[in-house]
């Protein structure tokens, strides 16, 4: 009974530790540490049922040998015409027998009670393993978490970084020099003018080219 009051508490306090604001871990390791606890006692408790188990099936050999012993010894006298040392040995033979009977009653309940132990034992493994399994569960949907928030932190630096890459460039714009209409006038003349100068240049490269190809014409 007190073993499952311990389980019933161990159990509902799991499901409730990840409502506390506390270290998850820290309370889900705490909850099995207390497990293994337990069911290190109880497996403890069931070996040392087992072996007082031996023990009176062993007491119960011993018994039977006995009586089995003075059931001969009964016999013998009774052959022999010897009939009160025949009657002492039936009474020592009643005796063992009786305690063969009580004997029996006990291996009979040492037995119910291993068979306890061992399912508690079970029980408790699984549920330990329950509890493993859970443990290990949050973990991986805390780093995945983790991770996550992460992901997001890096998307919100991001954005602060193109607001500010926005802001300075409107800032740059509206500190930027406008040419005026003279600066444009005077641009548009140079580009002619080097225009111009490329014309004359390209004009003077073919004719050298012809005059290389035709030199009868250049004398």
């Amino acid at each position: 009974m007190k073993l499952k009051c311990l389980m019933t508490s161990i159990n509902a306090s799991f499901d409730q530790f990840v409502e506390k604001m506390e270290d998850h871990d820290a309370v889900a390791q705490n909850l099995i540490t207390d497990i293994r606890k337990a069911a290190a006692q109880v497996r403890i408790e069931a070996r040392a049922a087992k072996n007082h188990q031996n023990h009176l099936e062993h007491q119960k050999s011993q018994l039977n040998a006995e009586a089995t012993q003075w059931k001969a010894r009964a016999l013998a006298c009774a052959r022999s015409g010897d009939d009160e040392k025949a009657k002492e040995c039936l009474k020592l033979l009643n005796s063992k027998q009786a305690e063969c009977d009580q004997l029996e009653q006990s291996i009979a309940k040492q037995a119910v009670h291993v068979e306890n132990l061992d399912s508690q034992v079970s029980r408790i493994e699984t549920q330990l393993n329950e509890l493993l399994a859970k443990r290990a569960q949050m973990l991986s949907r805390e780093a995945s978490t983790r991770v996550s928030n992460a992901i997001q932190s890096r998307r919100e630096d991001d954005s602060v970084f193109e607001r500010w890459e926005k802001e300075l460039m409107v800032k740059e714009y509206s500190t930027q020099e406008i040419p005026s209409h003279a600066d444009t006038l005077a641009r548009e003349f140079e580009r002619l003018e080097a225009d111009a100068q490329i014309e004359d240049a390209l004009k003077a490269l073919k004719a050298e080219v012809k005059a290389e190809e035709n030199p009868n014409d250049a004398s």
